[in-house]
This record gives structure tokens, sequence and C-alpha cells, in this order.
């Protein structure tokens, strides 16, 4: 260094203070690279005075030399901070006197900026996370700090961007929580979460991302997912389940509705989940589903009333369905036009739904099917929805499944939406115990159960293989086709029919046949001539060469020899006959040689040989096996009786036999009948004609054309001396014509004179009779006609306690009873039975034309009237029965 510098430096120090013009030295000396030297006379000032602002400027200056070594921005930031700091300290006058020699609280703060730039273009130009964040902490009141901040969040969040996991961006957020992009790194934080946490779409995926993160804002989703999959059969045992599992599901209010249409024993549900949260509204819907609802009109508005009068909805609906007019509500909901829309309410008057549906359909007993634009869609009877209106068809298939078509294809799909067979099918055939299904000319079957599994599995697998499929009579079984053979497809076991056992190969042969007919026990196949008759229990017999079929047993040749089998493929009759010729539903003859021989179900072979001729009569009643009997002829033409057991019951003597039962015969000899019993004659051979009345237990008699009876029970004989065959009225009543009708005692005894056009059941009492142009009532035990007279009369109402019917004269419409009497006077201009008839419910009309009003009573079951409008014309036209 030259002398002159030294100089100068030296007298500096000496005097402890560094002045203004020093700076310009100091620029020189940095200017010809003197660095160290500078910095010694800096440190040795400092380190007598740490205070010293001129040391301090000079020190934070002398970082910011370019050309210098040390170059070193942030200790050029520290001294500034210092000089700051003990610019602070000094007090205004020195602060004066500094700002004289250039160093002044404004030139502290322009250089501290100064250094807060450099340092943020060093960080700028290494654009790390880790570089602005050491700028954001070590210079935390400089100006550029927000953009730093900026610049690091962003940094920071394209990481997370580009690894895209929900652990990354979890990192960002506890790094950086007030970040600009927290908002969306918590939404994708959270989608990603969801994502990752249910990525296999399982039941307990769904149930434990709940459970872990309660608060997600995906919680309603998988609330939703869990939902649809846990329940998607439709199944009470599974909603049951679900129910039980996840009481505070935000669909659990439509699980419990839905459980409650499913379960047909409504009593036993209220006792089981009296917690429910629906139990008021269903015990209220329970308690009216047995009330009868009936429509009624009042100023041009429809409401309903029960058969008691009350009024259970108010008159607001403008039009109702037309089935409810005259009729009692068949439905559970309601119908009706409100506002201009279609609604549908409860029986409860609960609003269910309104909108714009162009025609309602029932469906199921949970279900509604709606359309709308064209198209259906199903709610539920709860008022959710459960399809929406995309669907140009929908149609039943149970309680579970449901098949649609969609775009001009079907499918099969589940309540919830869930596709089971997509939509690309041609045709889908409804087969008891599941679904047929055409695609690309190939057919596939699908059990109930299959498609119920593909419901709640997702992983139905359908084999399109099948040339044909035919409905088969088995309420279990199909035929199916291939290559032009035939087999069975069993509906329970869903899989086809293996008849035999594998093969030595180990093949199993499955379709043999050209053909297959059901039998009652079984089946039989034929292929060209050979026939094999395979059984439910199992068993198969083949390699037959002709089989005939009977209920429980059948006829079949082999080795050109005949024999019987049981309906278990047991033999019962070794095949050693010529020939066989069938003879009821389980009777055979059997031919060998000049012998033949008669097989009847559960008997022994009966030996026919010596008979001329022979028939045989068969008698079933309902429930009961049928019984066979033998009639014969012997040489002189004369016929008898064997049992099935080839015991004889009647001599052969007789022209013609014939079994009313196993111990009652009618016969005939010489063109007369009689009836005869296994120990006794009933009705010696005297008649033209016997016709059994197994309901009355009597026999009706012709005789020289007239009629009588003979009454089983008591023996009685009424003798045939009347016109036409005689009706049963009472036990000890019948009702007979001499020209005109009357009635006689079981004994034949004339009860009445024979002077009635027409006789009608009325009671246990008395009768309906026609009499000189008039119905009117004959009471047995006075033997005299009531005053009671009408012109015509129809039936209304008739069950095990009663009879109602509609008279009529000149002065109009009534109702009387076979128990009550007269209900309504004949003073009606309409009555209607709008209930059934074991349940009756009356509308009656009367016309008052002067006022142009309408008088209606609705008259319940007991005969009261319970209601009475008066309408205008333009009410009754909305009410009045079109039919």
């Amino acid at each position: 260094m030259p002398l002159y510098w030294v100089l100068v430096v030296g007298a500096c120090l000496m005097a402890e203070v560094l002045s203004a013009q020093s700076f310009k030295d100091f620029q020189k000396m940095w200017q010809k690279g003197f660095f160290q030297k500078t910095k010694k006379i800096l440190e040795k000032t400092l380190a007598k005075d740490s205070s010293h602002l001129t040391a301090l400027h000079l020190y934070s200056l002398y970082y910011l030399q370019t050309k210098n070594r040390e170059y070193n921005v942030d200790k050029a930031h520290h001294f500034a901070l210092k000089l700051l700091s003990a610019h602070g300290r000094i007090g205004v006058k020195k602060q004066r006197k500094y700002a004289k020699k250039g160093i002044s609280l404004q030139t502290i703060v322009s250089l501290i900026e100064k250094i807060d730039s450099l340092a943020f273009q060093q960080a700028f130009e290494k654009h790390t996370e880790s570089a602005f964040q050491d700028f954001i902490h070590d210079y935390p009141t400089a100006r550029q700090r927000q953009r730093a901040v900026f610049l690091r969040d962003s940094i920071a969040f394209a990481k997370a961007q580009e690894e895209n996991t929900h652990v990354a961006y979890k990192k960002f957020l506890e790094k950086y929580p007030d970040a600009i992009q927290a908002p969306l790194a918590q939404q994708r934080y959270e989608t990603l979460l969801y994502e990752f946490e249910t990525q296999q779409g399982t039941i307990d995926d769904y149930e434990r991302f709940i459970q872990q993160y309660p608060h997600s804002p995906f919680r309603a989703e998988a609330e939703t997912k869990l939902y649809y999959m846990f329940t998607a059969d439709n199944q009470q045992e599974t909603l049951a389940s679900f129910l039980e599992k996840f009481p505070d599901n935000r669909h659990a209010e439509h699980a419990w509705w839905r459980l409650w249409y499913l379960t047909e024993n409504k009593a036993f549900f209220l006792e089981k989940y009296p917690y429910a949260p629906i139990f008021q509204e269903a015990k209220q819907l329970y308690e009216l589903d047995t009330v009868d609802f009936i429509a009624f009109v009042q100023n041009e508005r429809f409401g309903f009333i029960d058969k008691q009068g009350n009024i259970r909805i108010s008159p607001i609906f403008s039009a109702v369905s037309e089935d409810y007019l005259c009729s009692t509500l068949e439905t559970d909901y309601i119908i009706a036009i409100r506002n201009d829309s279609t609604c549908i309410y409860n029986k409860a008057g609960k609003q269910l739904v309104c909108s714009q549906f162009e025609d309602v359909y029932p469906f199921g007993n949970q279900a509604i099917k709606v359309m709308k634009n064209g198209k259906f869609g199903l709610l539920h009877k709860a008022g959710f929805e459960l399809l929406d209106c995309k669907y140009e068809k929908l149609e039943f298939i149970d309680n579970h499944i449901i098949q649609a078509q969609y775009q001009g294809r079907w499918g099969i799909i589940g309540y919830l939406n869930d596709v089971i067979v997509p939509f690309e099918l041609e045709k889908i055939i409804v087969e008891r115990e599941g679904a047929i299904i055409l695609k690309k000319q190939k057919w596939a079957i699908a059990h109930s159960h299959m498609l119920l599994n593909g419901l709640k599995n997702k992983n139905l697998q359908l084999l399109y293989v099948y040339d044909t499929v035919e409905s088969f009579g088995s309420e279990s079984h199909v035929k199916v086709y291939q290559n032009g053979k035939v087999n069975l497809f069993d509906f329970i076991k869903a899989e086809e029919v293996n008849f035999f056992p594998r093969t030595p190969e180990g093949q199993t042969r499955v379709f043999l046949y050209e053909t297959l007919k059901e039998v009652p026990f079984g089946w039989v196949a034929q292929n060209q001539s050979n026939y094999a008759l395979h059984f439910l229990n199992g068993n198969y017999l083949e390699n037959l060469s002709a089989v005939i079929p009977g209920t429980s047993v059948c006829a079949i040749q082999q080795n050109e020899k005949w024999g019987i089998v049981s309906q278990y493929g047991d033999i019962v009759v070794s095949c050693l006959y010529d020939s066989v010729v069938f003879l009821g539903e389980d009777a055979f003859l059997l031919f060998q040689g000049n012998k033949k021989w008669g097989y009847f179900l559960h008997s022994n072979l009966v030996d026919l040989s010596s008979y001329k001729w022979f028939t045989v009569q068969s008698l079933r009643n309902i429930g009961e096996q049928t019984r066979y009997f033998i009639i014969i002829e012997d040489k002189n033409g004369k016929k008898g009786l064997l049992s099935s057991r080839g015991e004889m019951i009647l001599k052969p003597k007789y022209d013609e036999i014939y079994c009313i039962s196993d111990t009652l015969f009618r016969v005939s000899k010489a063109s007369k009948k009689g009836l005869i019993g296994l120990q006794t004659q009933l009705l010696p051979l005297q008649f033209d004609g016997i016709i059994y009345d197994s309901r009355n237990q009597t026999f009706v008699l012709l005789a020289t054309q007239k009629f009588g009876l003979y009454h089983l029970p008591s023996k009685k004989l009424i003798k045939p001396e009347y016109d036409v065959m005689l009706r049963h009225y009472q036990d000890t009543i019948w009702i007979a014509k001499k020209e005109k009708y009357g009635f006689v005692s079981i004994s034949g005894n004339a009860l009445t004179p024979f002077e009635f056009d027409d006789i009608q059941f009325w009671n246990d009492t008395s009768a309906l009779v026609f009499y000189k142009g008039k119905w009117r009532i004959y009471a047995f035990k006075y033997a005299l006609l009531l005053d009671e007279t009408f012109d015509t009369y129809k039936l209304l109402c008739e069950n095990e306690n009663e009879k109602v019917i509609l008279t009529y004269r000149s002065s109009g419409y009534g109702l009387l009873s076979n128990q009550k009497n007269r209900i309504l006077p004949e003073a009606y201009s309409q009555i209607y039975n709008i209930g059934s008839l074991k349940r009756p419910f009356y509308v009656a009309e009367s016309h008052i034309q002067k006022a142009e009003l309408y008088v209606v009573l609705f008259v319940n079951e007991a005969g009261e009237v319970v209601k009475k409008d008066v309408l205008k014309a333009e009410d009754y036209e909305l009410f009045a029965c079109n039919n």
C-alpha cells in the first residue's frame, strides 16, 4: 500500500473517527482491490466501538462489493441491521451529526432495501422452495417478502401437483397452511384421500372411510355409496342389517321405508321396530290399510271419505283417476291432479310428489311407475325417486330386479339403478325363477339367484350358448337347444341337467336327445328310436324302444317286451309281455300270448283272460288317488264289476254298470236304471234316467218324462211327477214345477200351491217369488206373501251373512237386504255398489230436475247413510259414474 493511504488510514484509526471523506477513500481502495486491508481497519474500529456507525455502514458496503471475494449479501444485511439498531441508540444530536456525514436514517433504510433486493434477486435466480424460504426467514421486513412467500408456495404446490397424492398435499398444507393455494390443496387432498381410501370400491372401504374421516367433505358421497352398494339387492334381510349397522346414515330413512313396504307382515314390523324414525307414520299407514277410501266431490274439487263418512282427505283435487269414481280405492296411494300437476299422495294425505307426469302405474308392492316426456321411471311409495325417467320400457320381474329398455336395447337393473345385465339385449323373457335373454341371436339363462348375486357382487357371468330356449311344463326347468339337440336347464341349480354320471373318458353326456317330453315323474327323452326315462329322484333308464307314461307309473318296452316301472324308476312288472294298452292314468292292459292281464296302481296283476270283454272306470276325488274298477262282460253279454285287485263286486247280470263311488253303483237292465250299494238295492230298476248331484247328495230321477228326487242321506224319495228337475232350496225344502213353481218337502209333500212363475233363494225363512208380474217375498212360517213388491231386481252384494239386491219399480231404484229388509226405498235414479260383492258400499243418486240439483247418499255396509251431498250439475258431472 502507498504511504499516503497508510497515513490516512492510520490517522483515521488514531482519531477513532471515520470521516465522510473516508467513505470515498474506501471506495477507491476497493476499486483497487484492497479489501483485506479495509476489513482489518473496520474490524479494529468495531473492536473498540461495536456501535461505530461509519464502520458498520462501511462494513455493510464492504460485503456488497462485487469484486470482493467475500461478497456476501447476507453479511451485508447483518451489518446494515446493526447499523440501523446503533443509529437508533445514539440520540437525535448525534444522528444529525452523522446525517451531515451521509449516514442518516434514510440512507440506512435505502441500504437495507438495496440489500433486500439483492437477496431476493439471488433467491429468485435459484428459484427453489428452500431459497425463497431462507429469504423469508432472513429478511422478514423486506418488501419482497410477500412475493417470496407466493413464489415459495407456488413451487411447493407445483411439487405437490406433480406428485399428485394426498400425502403430498397434506405435507404442503402442514408446511404452508396460509398459502394462497391452501384451499385448492385442501380440496385436492380431500379428493385424493377419498379416492385412495376407497380405491377398491368395496363396502368395507366406504365404511372405514366414514369411521376414520367423519368430517370429510366426501362423507356424504361415501354414505351414499355405502347405502347403494349395501342395499342394492333390495332384500328385507339386507335392509334390516344395514339399518342395524348404520342407523345414522343419511339415507337411513329411505332404507326404513324400503323395509316397510317390502315387509309383508306389517304388524311384525311395528312390533319389532318401535324405535324406527318412521314408526308413527308407518303405524298410521298400517291402520289406514284396511280403511276403504271413497271419492266425493265438493265445489268442483275431489276429496275422500271412509265407509263411516269421515273425511280422510279434504276436497283439494281438481281431478282424480277415473278408477276411483264409483269404486273404492284399491291402491295404497292416490293419483290426483292439483295445480295442473299430477300428484301422488299416500292414504294419510301426505303429498309424496307432484310433477308433470303423463301417466302413473302400479309397480310391485313398493314402487310406482311414472311416465314423463314419453319415458318411464320409478318412484318409491314413500315419495323418493328410485329410477329417473329415461327408459323406454320398465317391466316388473320381482321386488329385487327389473327388466328395462334403454336406447332400443334391453337390460336388467336393480331398483337403485345398478346395471346387472348391460343394455345390449334383443329380448328378455321372464320365466318362473329367472330370465331367458337373447343377445346376438344366442340365448343365455339367468336364475333369479344368479341375477341377485350379480347385483350384490357385480360379477355376473352369462353364457350366450343356446340356439333356442323353450318353456317347459316344469316350474323349475326350460328346454335348451344346441346344434339340434335338446337338454333341460335347471333354474334351481342354475345349470344344465346332467342325467348321467361321467363316462369312462370323463366326459359328461349333456346334449344327447332330439326331443324331450315332461311326464309327471320326470322326463322322457328320445333320439331317433331310442328312448330314455329320467326320474325326478335322479334315477334313469335308457336304451328303451318305447315309453307310455302314466301319472305315477309307466309302461316301457325293452328288447321288444313290455313291463311297468314306478315313478321312482323301480321295476314293478318285468319286461315279459308282448304288448300293452294304456287304460287310464295308471292302468295298463298287458298281453302275453293268449293271456291278458290288467295292471292297476298299487295292485297286483289281474288275470282277465277268461272274460270276453271288459273296460276300466276310474274314480278320483280332489286330493285322493285314482281308484279303478273293471267292468267285465261274460259270454252272454252280461256285465259285472271287479275291483282293481280282481275281487268280484257285482256278478255279471246287468246291461250297463256305472260306478258312482266305491260303494254306490248305477245299473241298467232292459233300458231301466236302478241304484244299488254293496249290500242292498237302493232304487229299483224302473227309471229312465238317474243323475247324481254330489253337492246335495241327491239323485235326479227321470221316469215317463217326469222328474223326481232321491235324497241319499235320508233315503227319502220324491216321486217323478214334476215338469223340470227339482232345485234345492233348503235341507228339507225343494223347488218343483207343475206348470208353475211351488215348494215340496223332502218327502214329496206340497208345501205351497203351484202358482209362481219363478222362485229364487232369499233366506232360510222366505223366498223371492215372481207372482202375477211382480216379485214378492214368500214367508214359509206364515205361508204368506209379504207386501214388498218390485218389478225387477239385480244382485249387488252377497256374502255368507247377507244378500242385498237392487230393486226397481216406476218410482225408482231401492235396496233390499235378506237380513235387514228394506235399506233404501225405491226412490233413486241410480244406486251403485262401489265396494265388492262381499264388502259393499252404496252410492245412491236422486235428480231434482227443477232445481238442477243431485242428492247423493253414501250408504255403508250396515245400511247407514254416512254422508249426504247435494251437488250442483257441474259437480255431479265430475262425480257421476260413466259406466
